[in-house]
């Protein structure tokens, strides 16, 4: 074995981490390539499902370095069971080989030029749950030319599942309507394919079309699931294979000899065109990209061997059928939601009637954050300890004025800095994540929005949250003129904080399901529990947090604060609790206390130590720590820039709305609530208390989950 060869042998235990569900057996013929062998497995032993067994055939006559490797790679981990097939039989015989060999419920064939995305085994075996009329799944797959991706199978506004019943397999297939493709990496069998001998066969006239008569066999088995999303990827440019090796005038006439083939095989012809009419379709399709691709000439001599004029009306029906994404189709098909499972109880056509629905929820989730809070962690938690889902975070390091401590974090599966990552490689670590849905904060970064373009393309579903507020500036009004292309393209939802986000929202043409409410919540029950505690006694205090900063207002509090002092008798001090530049403001000042910067989980405690909540902003598009002092039952003054007030401040009820800038103003509500009765004081805590409760972690994860679920319906 070369030195190289033993450095791709993956360094893993001999057994599973634990059965998860079915074994699975992954299938790979393999001839005397062992470079392109070594990145194929390297993709099984990535799989976020670890309940397989790796069968690997080898077809070279005297065993060389792809067999030592091969018995080196067992030695290592037992799931893999190598086995020599006697002499040279080519991918038909070597394919048929190693699926006599699997044990499995289930077999994935993977060519040793191809891979697996890491969660391919996973979202097989899920979209097969409570599925049992299915024999074979069909999955979407990544076109990749010398390394470099340059397709993918997944179309917008193609149905991501579809079920095709058994009996209308060979229908679709002769009419070239879709059905997911031919690659054998791209199937996933079920063992009584197997156990009924529908292996690869090699009849007289076919070479490259073999593929395509094994998806004949295997439709004797039972109905045919196309799940569109890119589980493989398929690599062709950089070596030989049969696909090269066949010119074009062989492809086609090897296409025109299946079609005669799988017409000799179907009973029910019923309204079909006869072969020689879907020969002409052929021609006509080869007119079409000829066409295109500026080769009049060529494109007219195809026409003119046109013989049937039928077949124009044909290629018409083909055309529609393909223009309407798969919606005008000839053959009967079933449109599935990959979020949920159906359990066919019939295995006779029509099976509409006979669907049970059980909604599921996404499983994975990929978020691309800006700056990562403590609020915003306590969300996804949820995600996690009551959804059961894998969170991977992608987030702007903590700024100097905020600097949160790791712990609040530490339980994420995956917590990454953006900085650390060109777009290229965020694309490979999100896609190699797989998601099945992308929440997205900070969507002006474009590579966020890149990602998200690309993740969309392939299915999955995209939330980007939103706090700005609508004002109608140059540069949100030029947003709202390439929104369409810009945003739609790689947005689904746009969930905004309140009712002032929405106005944006909206502009931008993203309205009805495709706009949420509640973006923000605050880890409520832990500022709640000060609320609880606290009863009328509350110290008699002030208090304000935030950064310290211009856009926050931080002059304009401490020349209210000097104000309030001078109108009062006994004045309450006022509690300063942040970070930055402007911090030298709070120093000499009477009465005022700084007391820095402090982690989240030490926030309820400095709410505590407080009768009143002051937000001074100039610029706040939300404004959380609104909701966290709701929550903790203080009454509120904030500026009426603040978009939290718009939802959790009623002037004179909870508290005052005062105008942004205004220190006469901002001194003038402290006090009237200083002054004010306790039972007065009282009353706007419970009233508070009572508001904040709108957004909570619980309701922002159920509107997430929720929201995807329905999307997908």
């Amino acid at each position: 074995m070369t030195a190289t060869g033993r450095e791709n042998i993956p360094n893993l235990s001999r057994t599973p981490s634990g059965k998860m569900g079915p074994l699975v057996s992954v299938v790979i013929p393999t001839y005397r390539r062992l470079r392109l062998l070594q990145r194929a497995v390297a993709s099984v032993f990535a799989q976020t499902y670890t309940h397989w067994e790796l069968i690997i055939s080898d077809d070279e006559a005297e065993g060389g370095e792809v067999w030592a490797y091969l018995q080196e790679l067992a030695r290592r981990d037992d799931r893999v069971r190598p086995v020599r097939n006697s002499g040279e039989h080519g991918q038909v015989g070597n394919t048929n080989y190693g699926l006599l060999q699997a044990r499995g419920e289930w077999i994935k064939l993977l060519h040793d030029d191809d891979v697996l995305k890491p969660s391919c085994l996973e979202d097989l075996l899920q979209i097969v749950a409570n599925r049992p009329g299915v024999a074979t799944v069909t999955c979407g797959v990544e076109r990749y030319e010398r390394g470099r991706r340059v397709s993918s199978s997944l179309r917008s506004g193609w149905p991501l599942l579809e079920l095709i019943p058994q009996e209308h397999i060979w229908r679709t297939m002769y009419l070239v309507e879709n059905t997911g493709g031919a690659l054998p990496s791209q199937k996933f069998l079920h063992r009584r394919v197997i156990e009924a001998g529908a292996l690869m066969e090699q009849p007289d006239g076919l070479r490259w079309m073999v593929d395509s008569w094994f998806n004949v066999r295997l439709a004797t088995c039972g109905d045919l699931l196309i799940y569109r999303k890119p589980l493989v990827e398929w690599h062709q440019g950089e070596h030989a294979t049969e696909t090269s090796l066949t010119s074009r005038s062989e492809q086609e006439r090897e296409l025109d000899r299946f079609k005669d083939m799988l017409w000799e095989v179907m009973s029910d012809r019923a309204g079909l065109p006869m072969p020689h009419v879907m020969k002409d379709v052929v021609l006509i399709q080869r007119a079409v990209v000829r066409g295109r691709a500026g080769d009049v000439r060529h494109a007219w001599r195809l026409l003119r061997q046109v013989r049937e004029h039928s077949a124009f009306w044909q290629f018409m029906l083909w055309s529609l059928h393909h223009m309407t994404r798969g919606r005008l189709a000839r053959a009967h098909r079933v449109r599935l939601n990959p979020t949920q499972q159906f359990e066919v109880q019939s295995m006779n056509s029509p099976r509409l009637a006979s669907i049970r629905v059980k909604t599921d929820v996404p499983r994975r989730i990929a978020v691309l954050y800006s700056r990562l809070s403590g609020y915003t962690a306590a969300c996804l938690r949820i995600l996690k300890e009551q959804y059961g889902m894998k969170i991977l975070v992608v987030r702007v390091p903590p700024a100097r004025e905020a600097p949160f401590a790791t712990r609040h974090f530490d339980w994420i599966d995956a917590l990454h800095d953006r900085n650390r990552y060109s777009t290229e490689a965020l694309w490979e670590l999100v896609a190699g994540f797989a998601p099945d849905v992308v929440f997205m904060s900070g969507w002006l970064d474009s590579g966020y929005l890149r990602v998200a373009r690309r993740l969309r393309r392939q299915g999955v579903r995209v939330i980007a949250g939103s706090d700005t507020q609508w004002t109608g500036s140059l540069r949100q009004q030029v947003g709202r003129l390439i929104a369409p292309w810009h945003l739609h393209s790689a947005i689904d939802v746009l969930w905004v904080a309140g009712e002032r986000q929405r106005q944006l929202a909206y502009r931008l043409g993203f309205r009805g399901p495709r706009c949420w409410s509640g973006y923000y919540a605050c880890d409520w029950d832990r500022f709640a529990d000060v609320y609880r505690r606290a009863g009328a006694a509350r110290p008699r205090a002030f208090l304000y947090v935030g950064r310290y900063v211009p856009v926050k207002g931080l002059d304009v509090l401490v020349e209210a604060y000097r104000r309030y002092r001078e109108q009062v008798d006994d004045p309450w001090p006022l509690i300063c609790v942040g970070a930055g530049e402007q911090e030298v403001l709070l120093q000499g000042v009477e009465g005022i206390e700084n007391r820095g910067f402090v982690q989240p989980d030490d926030l309820p405690g400095q709410m505590a130590e407080a009768a009143a909540f002051i937000l001074p902003s100039r610029r706040e598009p939300w404004g959380v720590v609104v909701q966290e002092a709701a929550a903790a039952g203080l009454p509120l003054i904030c500026s009426d820039v603040c978009g939290a007030a718009v939802h959790l401040l009623q002037d004179g009820f909870n508290g005052y709305l005062f105008e942004s800038g205004d220190a006469a103003h901002l001194a003038d509500c402290m006090v009237r609530l200083a002054e004010a009765s306790p039972a007065v004081r009282e009353a706007m805590s419970a009233r508070s208390h009572q508001l904040s409760a709108q957004y909570t972690p619980q309701r922002w994860a159920d509107t997430l989950v929720h929201g995807v679920q329905a999307w997908s319906q």
